[in-house]
């Protein structure tokens, strides 16, 4: 009999949602809006919602929030969808999580708003003082629910509720009462270790982190951003403060913006004719943006370069809806229209619109295609079983001292495969002209120069800075947060003291320059 196949992940929690509408206030989202946000979030929670309910009420019940009648409903809904977690749409008092995890049963997990934003927030934290942050934010949000962890004591009394009502039997109500008080005296403490961490890591940061409080402002922008536009004040502000950051003001977010705005705008339109830039690389990531009421997957365009002194610069940022010739041609131009000369290579992968862009816009500059990208198109016709001895065969070519040696070792590697991978050699001949540019440039560029790696590099940086946020709530954001993460590495590789390509062979490629001063010299020195 054939195995079963083994499950390579765990299941994912099944969560059934609870939605409630106030009548006794006003609400920025409707009941709606408010579950699909919801279901987003617990998306993004890894957990996998099966259900829905939703109440309109005048006020929350003192008891069950949302009342009796409504609880029964909600527990057989989880018993048909086989629910574990009953989230919850508002942020619940922990006698309210108390009694609805009593009446739904203790397999059930009650959960509300404020706890699936501070998991959510958990799973992102990447940095000391994030993770500070959400733990601190998790231990004031649990401490006044602690005594459900205790309920266990009064299963072991073995004979329920007295007369007078107390739960548990004699010399269990004491220790449980004293086990109950130690663990909110540990809780206190570590809540006042956290606030004292957080104050060190944050003077520490303020001591040596300024070139980066650009883009820090423009993060916290796009977060407080997102909540104004898509979240109830009311549900997060007292979180947001949680977390360290300042009460949700529009106008303080307006006034954020605007400042950083003008940053990122003057850095994406400064004049690009102070130097030549020979080498430019080209490539473009995909981000989530809200537009038009639906997630949609935008073009984020990043185009970096080495100017005739041999330092690296980021040239220019954009956004559009796809990675289309026309979207390539209009940011290129843009570059070209503020100053952008001198470019002999351009690298960059294969995409049809990028190559006609660079044709049309940057003329008489040689395209480089991206060696990685040509090896991943390779191997695409290669069996599995074979690919490391194919691909290692093919980087032979860039071990070549010289054009010619590099030419003809490429002939005997198409050579070698065609018998038995024809796809593969005729992918890798079709290929050679673009894939052997770097040839033409000063041997000590090649490695340099031969594949997207500098901006890839760049754009994991990115990734990881993006990735905070999640979902843009709308372009401008996206270019906010961008353009302030590339004007800071912009800066930082300007002041580093150190070149990325040696002054003598940029010398060479441009045929001369200007003498090297003393800096020139120093830097030189330290690159090499």
């Amino acid at each position: 009999m054939p195995r079963e196949p083994r499950p390579t992940q765990a299941p994912r929690e099944r969560a059934l949602l609870v939605g409630t509408e106030r009548r006794d206030q006003d609400n920025l989202l409707s009941l709606e809006d408010s579950l699909r946000e919801l279901a987003l979030l617990a998306e993004t929670a890894g957990l996998g919602v099966v259900g829905e309910a939703t109440q309109r009420i005048e006020h929350p019940d003192p008891k069950t929030f949302i009342g009796s009648g409504k609880v029964k409903e909600v527990k057989l809904l989880v018993e048909a969808n086989q629910a574990d977690i009953v989230l919850f749409d508002e942020e619940l008092s922990p006698r309210h999580q108390r009694e609805l995890e009593r009446i739904l049963g203790e397999d059930i997990r009650v959960v509300d708003r404020t706890a699936l934003i501070l998991d959510v927030f958990a799973q992102h934290a990447n940095t000391r003082e994030g993770s500070l942050q959400v733990e601190l934010a998790q231990y004031e949000y649990r401490l006044p629910r602690l005594t459900r962890a205790w309920t266990h004591l009064a299963r072991q009394a073995g004979g329920g509720a007295g007369r007078t009502g107390s739960v548990g039997g004699v010399g269990l109500r004491g220790p449980g009462e004293t086990q109950l008080e130690v663990d909110r005296r540990d809780i206190g403490r570590r809540i006042s270790q956290l606030k004292e961490e957080l104050e060190k890591v944050r003077a520490h940061r303020g001591r040596h982190r300024a070139r980066r409080r650009r883009a820090e402002r423009a993060l916290v922008s796009v977060v407080q951003e997102a909540y104004v536009q898509g979240v109830s004040t009311r549900k997060v502000d007292a979180l947001v403060r949680t977390l360290g950051l300042e009460g949700i003001s529009k106008s303080e977010v307006s006034r954020l913006c605007s400042e950083l705005d003008r940053g990122v705008k003057a850095f994406r339109e400064r004049r690009l004719d102070e130097h030549r830039y020979p080498y430019v690389w080209l490539d473009a990531r995909y981000e989530k943006v809200r537009e038009g009421g639906r997630i949609v997957s935008m073009a984020f365009l990043v185009a970096i370069a080495v100017n005739e002194r041999g330092e690296r610069e980021v040239l220019g940022c954009d956004v559009g809806s796809a990675e289309t010739g026309a979207l390539w041609t209009g940011f290129l131009r843009s570059l070209v229209g503020r100053g952008l000369a001198g470019v002999v290579l351009v690298t960059s992968d294969a995409h049809v619109g990028l190559r006609e862009a660079i044709a049309a816009t940057l003329l008489g500059a040689t395209w480089q295609r991206c060696r990685v990208h040509v090896l991943r198109d390779v191997l695409a016709h290669v069996p599995k079983t074979a690919q490391a001895m194919v691909a290692a065969f093919s980087r032979t070519v860039f071990a070549q001292p010289d054009p010619a040696s590099a030419h003809a070792q490429l002939g005997q590697v198409v050579e070698r495969l065609a018998p038995s991978f024809p796809k593969a050699a005729a992918t890798l001949l079709a290929a050679e002209t673009d894939l052997l540019a770097y040839l033409a440039v000063p041997h000590e560029h090649w490695s340099k120069v031969w594949s997207t790696n500098p901006i890839e590099r760049l754009n994991r940086e990115l990734a990881r800075r993006n990735d905070v946020v999640g979902i843009f709530p709308n372009r401008e954001s996206l270019i906010r947060l961008g353009g302030a993460l590339l004007a800071e590495q912009h800066d930082e590789w300007l002041t580093d003291g150190r070149r990325y390509l040696p002054q003598a062979s940029m010398n060479r490629l441009l045929g001369g320059g200007s003498s090297p001063t003393l800096g020139d010299l120093l830097k030189e020195g330290i690159a090499v």
